[in-house]
């Protein structure tokens, strides 16, 4: 059965969501793959987890909104 109405938002908000992490994520590691030390390796890691982090307390806050707005009777 195919998504219908608020659902096929909550699926849409969501695969877009992974796709950005999963971009992330290659992005970081073309990042790894030239990092000249250690160090620099430890930063672009720190980073990472930083900007991942925030990024993805506001998905699931937007996220949250979508369902619940899927989850309200018209």
């Amino acid at each position: 059965m195919p998504f219908t109405g608020g659902a096929k938002d909550v699926g849409v908000t969501a695969l877009s969501y992974a796709e950005a992490n999963v971009k992330a994520a290659f992005d970081l590691a073309q990042k790894l793959v030239q990092a000249k030390d250690v160090q620099e390796v430890l930063q672009l890691q720190s980073e990472f987890v930083k900007t991942q982090f925030s990024a993805i307390q506001e998905q699931t806050k937007e996220l949250g909104a979508v369902i619940q707005k899927a989850a309200t009777p018209k």
